[in-house]
């Protein structure tokens, strides 16, 4: 329950979306100083590749299909619907904690990072109305 109306629906789910690594152009000048170059975000440079200890849903790229998920339209692009995904529990916050700290840890986010989703559904059941926070 939030504020004793609103019940949560489902488990919070956090999306990560990430550029590769030397994703734009470097002056030439400045290419023996600057080894690391990440553009803004745009599909045809999007990081893809399981990274960190690739042993969990977290480091993995899902798709818009298996996430069933829409583009999400941003500030400064339009972010696609796949990524990288943490699911958080329902009803533990401790738990819910332990993971934040866990991909804190493994630098889930990093200089690569471009956006972070975070997707949840409401129900209020006092005005019968379903609310999808993004």
């Amino acid at each position: 329950m939030v504020y004793y109306n609103n019940k949560l629906l489902g488990r919070p789910r956090i999306r990560m979306l990430k550029v590769k690594n030397n994703s734009c152009a470097v002056v030439q000048s400045f290419a023996r100083e600057i080894n690391q170059c990440y553009s803004n975000y745009k599909t045809s440079v999007e990081d893809r590749n399981a990274f960190g200890s690739g042993d969990t849903e977290a480091y993995i790229w899902q798709s818009a299909d298996v996430l069933m998920t829409e583009p999400t339209q941003g500030t400064i692009a339009t972010y696609g619907g796949g990524g990288f995904v943490v699911r958080l529990p329902l009803d533990d916050v401790d738990e819910a904690n332990k993971i934040i700290r866990g991909i804190k840890k493994h630098r889930w986010i990093d200089r690569g990072t471009r956006a972070i989703i975070i997707d949840f559904a409401l129900f209020n059941a006092n005005v019968n109305l379903f609310s999808i926070a993004r």
